[in-house]
C-alpha cells in the first residue's frame, strides 16, 4: 500500500468519524442509565443500538487495521462499559484481520535477518497462521537443525501507520474533550499516553524477545506452565522467530471437552499464573487475548 497525501487525509477522516461516533454513541448511552439509575428508574442500556455502532466499527476496524484493531480489542474487555451481546460483537475481531501478502513476509525476513528464505528456513507456510494487528506468524522449519518455529513478521509501513492513527486519535480526544466531560466514561488522557507507549513497545521485537526470555526464566520451574523459547540469532526489530507450539485456543471451549480437558483446571492454572505474574514477580503478560493463550 502506498501511502500519499491523499490516502493520509482518507485514513484521518475515516479514524475520525469512526472513533467520534462508536465513543458518542457508548458514551450517550452509559450517561443515560447512570443518570436514569440515580433516579431509582431500572434502566437498561439500548443493546441493539450499541451492536449497530460496534458492527460499524467492526467492519471499518478491519478494514482499517493497526490501531483500530487495538482499540477493538480494548472495547471488546470492558465489560463495565459494554453489556455483553455488544462485547461479543467484537469478540471476534482478532480472527478476523486479512494478512499482508506473502510477498511481504520473505522481504521483511530477508531484509531483517540478512539471509535468503530459503537459506534460514527449510520451509515456510505461505499461509499464516495468525494475523493480528501488527504483525502475523508464519509456521517454518529452521534449515539449521529441522525445528519447527513461528515466525512473527510485522506488517507493511507499522511505524508510518502507528503514528498517522496516533495523531488522529489524538486529534479525536481533543475534540471530545472541548464538548463532552467523559470523566466517568474514560479518562482519555491517561489512557492516549498508555496506549501509545505501549504499541511502540510492541512494534518492537527486540524488546518482545527480551520479554519472552524473561518469561521463560521465571516460568522454567512451573510445571504446566510453558513459554515459547525464543530462537538466538533469529531476532531483529520486525522479525521473531520462537519455538512453535500446538495447542487448543483457551476458549475453544469444544475442542477442550471433546479433548476431555477440565475448564476448570484450565481457569485454575490461568489465574494461578497471572497471580503469581501480579503479586510475586511484578511483572505480567498484559494482552491475555485468547489468541495468546493455548492448552
Amino acid at each position: 500500500m502506498r501511502i500519499n497525501r491523499a490516502t493520509q487525509a482518507i485514513r484521518f477522516v475515516r479514524v475520525s468519524r469512526l472513533l467520534l461516533w462508536t465513543i458518542w454513541v457508548i458514551y450517550r448511552e452509559r450517561r443515560r442509565v447512570l443518570r436514569a439509575r440515580e433516579r431509582g428508574d431500572d434502566v437498561q442500556p439500548n443493546v441493539e443500538l450499541l451492536i449497530d455502532v460496534l458492527v460499524a466499527f467492526r467492519k471499518t476496524a478491519v478494514e482499517l487495521g493497526v490501531l483500530m484493531i487495538k482499540l477493538g480489542q480494548f472495547l471488546s474487555s470492558r465489560a463495565d462499559l459494554l453489556p455483553q451481546r455488544a462485547l461479543d460483537v467484537l469478540s471476534s475481531l482478532q480472527d478476523e484481520v486479512p494478512p499482508a501478502p506473502f510477498s511481504h513476509v520473505v522481504s521483511v525476513i530477508e531484509s531483517e535477518l540478512h539471509q535468503p528464505v530459503s537459506q534460514l528456513f527449510s520451509s515456510l507456510d505461505a499461509e499464516p497462521a495468525a494475523a493480528a494487528s501488527l504483525g502475523q506468524v508464519h509456521k517454518a522449519v529452521l534449515a539449521t537443525n529441522g525445528q519447527v518455529v513461528a515466525v512473527k513478521v510485522q506488517r507493511p509501513q507499522i511505524e508510518r501507520l502507528v503514528n498517522m492513527d496516533l495523531s488522529t486519535i489524538r486529534f479525536v480526544i481533543w475534540v471530545i474533550s472541548r464538548f463532552v466531560n467523559t470523566s466517568e466514561f474514560i479518562d482519555f488522557t491517561a489512557f492516549y499516553r498508555e496506549f501509545k507507549r505501549t504499541i511502540f513497545e510492541e512494534i518492537d521485537y527486540v524488546r518482545e524477545a527480551a520479554n519472552a526470555t524473561r518469561f521463560g526464566e521465571i516460568f522454567q520451574d512451573k510445571p504446566g506452565i510453558v513459554i515459547p523459547r525464543v530462537i538466538e540469532g533469529y531476532v531483529s526489530r520486525r522479525v521473531l522467530v520462537l519455538e512453535w507450539i500446538d495447542g487448543i485456543k483457551v476458549n475453544d471451549y469444544a475442542q477442550l471437552e471433546a479433548t476431555g480437558i477440565s475448564r476448570f483446571e484450565v481457569a485454575r492454572r490461568t489465574v494461578e499464573a497471572y497471580f503469581y505474574q501480579f503479586f510475586e514477580i511484578g511483572f505480567f503478560h498484559a494482552d491475555p487475548h485468547p489468541s495468546n493463550i493455548f492448552v
